[in-house]
């Protein structure tokens, strides 16, 4: 133009309009006319001035193209054309839109797809997921997904539409629409096919009595628990009580006050003969409808045994802190059950295995280390004191454990008395605390503070090909302090696991 700007050569949207865009990216939509036809509507990024429409507005929050929005043009005489399959399309901007008339289509731009065939693709390397009526194929992602490929593969050939707004930002739903294959067969175009998939455990009786039942025991929190040997679900071992697929409800069987805002959660399994099953290193999804809404969220039990299972949770309480005066939805609903009340779980999801003797993996990449520091924040201790708790148990573990345990005052440690047993117990266990606050009568005997290269130097192993390190904390602490102490003392990237 006069002032001699120029469009990149890659196609992108300038915020002040598109009559600033000599061109721009349109995408295809198939409708149905009221004569029953089916035509490709190619649709603009926006619409002019301040009408609402255009696929930039496609995302959730954001407005949702229609043919009340974007009218249907009069049909083009062509001759009859079956479309194989309908790609996104590039293409010069024009004033004019093409319809093609296509049959086996339906809105969205992609084919018809049957939920018999969505449940074909449950696979790891083949993974086909429902939301709201769309269907798609994220197999590709998998490896970059922040949370772990398997909490996506977990959903693998389900409707996961209630979970997937659960947890997802306005980002996540834009990253969507590049995996996007089809419609669902029988879906009304933005109408959740939510298909139920709980299954019901039977509601414990209202009880303080804790069953335990009888072999071969291990210390795992300060108690005799029974051995827990995970074997194969179709082999002679014991009863799963998670499945891999499926929410299963869990009845509260007993509360446990640990501080003045910490509580530990009993749930009952199907039965005293059910194992709880989650692979050490790995966690649930536990959900809830809280007035009316589906809320979930990722939890590591602190144990588990014979007819229950164990959650260590911090209890955020409305108008006590100041930035966050609604406290925590979902500690807070926990707070609120009564005995036999019931929560859905599902799982084993996550994105680490700790095998054991040192060997454990990363999505699916093998390592192995002979030292493995540690470094958690509050309730982020739930898994290291999982790993910890199996290096313990097992005689033939010798690796080496450093942990770094941070808190902000000694009214919010938790597990310190058993960690002091496990220390005392295993020469090869050892554990420093922090606290933002210690006591102010002189007896705290450990760090003052933030974590810091100081304190990883002095209580965490040294970088080396032996040596991993497991994180688990609030994301400021992991970003502003764990993360820059151990590049600073040259421990590797891909030694360093952020659970």
């Amino acid at each position: 133009d006069e002032s001699n700007n120029t469009q990149p050569r890659d196609l992108t949207w300038n915020v002040m309009g598109m009559g600033n865009n000599c061109c721009f990216r349109l995408k295809a939509q198939v409708t149905q006319a009221e004569d029953g036809c089916q035509y490709i509507l190619y649709t603009q990024p926006t619409q002019p001035g301040p009408l609402q429409g255009g696929w930039m507005g496609h995302v959730s929050g954001g407005w949702k193209p229609s043919t009340a929005i974007l009218p249907m043009p009069a049909p083009v005489p062509l001759q009859k054309t079956v479309v194989p399959a309908i790609s996104p399309i590039t293409a010069q901007a024009s004033s004019e839109t093409a319809v093609v008339a296509v049959k086996g289509f339906k809105p969205g731009g992609g084919r018809i797809i049957s939920m018999a065939e969505v449940e074909e693709h449950d696979l790891d390397d083949d993974c086909w997921i429902v939301v709201n009526g769309k269907v798609y194929d994220p197999t590709k992602y998998l490896p970059d997904h922040p949370g772990g490929g398997s909490s996506i593969t977990i959903n693998a050939g389900t409707d996961t539409t209630e979970e997937f707004e659960a947890i997802h930002s306005k980002k996540a739903w834009g990253l969507l629409d590049q995996w996007y294959i089809g419609d669902l067969e029988g879906a009304a175009e933005g109408t959740p096919q939510v298909v139920s998939d709980t299954m019901r455990a039977p509601a414990a009786q209202p009880t303080k009595t804790i069953t335990v039942g009888s072999g071969p025991t291990r210390a795992l929190d300060g108690k005799n628990e029974t051995e827990l040997a995970l074997k194969d679900r179709n082999g002679s071992g014991p009863k799963h009580a998670l499945d891999g697929k499926k929410k299963v409800a869990f009845a509260l069987k007993e509360r446990i006050e640990v501080n003045h805002n910490t509580r530990v959660f009993r749930f009952a399994l199907q039965s005293d003969e059910h194992i709880f099953g989650l692979p050490v290193g790995q966690h649930v999804l536990i959900s809830a409808k809280i007035d009316d809404k589906l809320v979930v969220r990722a939890y590591t039990p602190k144990g588990d045994g014979p007819g229950y299972f164990d959650l260590l949770i911090k209890v955020y309480f409305k108008n006590v802190h100041p930035r966050f005066p609604d406290g925590g939805v979902f500690s807070q609903h926990l707070e609120s059950l009564n005995i036999g009340d019931t929560v859905d779980v599902k799982g084993p999801i996550g994105h680490v295995l700790y095998e054991g003797k040192g060997s454990y993996k990363v999505e699916k990449q093998q390592f192995h280390c002979t030292k493995l520091g540690m470094m958690a924040g509050g309730t982020g201790i739930t898994p290291m004191w999982q790993v910890i708790c199996d290096i313990c148990k097992n005689p033939d573990d010798n690796t080496e454990v450093y942990l770094i345990f941070a808190n902000n005052s000694w009214d919010d440690l938790m597990l310190y008395d058993e960690l002091n047993e496990l220390e005392q117990k295993h020469p090869q266990l050892h554990v420093w605390h922090t606290l933002a606050t210690p006591p102010a009568d002189g007896s705290w005997r450990y760090s003052e503070g933030f974590i810091n290269e100081e304190m990883c130097r002095s209580h965490l192993p040294s970088p080396g090909d032996d040596t991993s390190i497991f994180l688990c904390g609030p994301p400021p602490m992991l970003k502003f302090a764990c993360y820059p102490a151990l590049e600073a003392l040259g421990h590797r990237s891909e030694r360093i696991v952020a659970f």
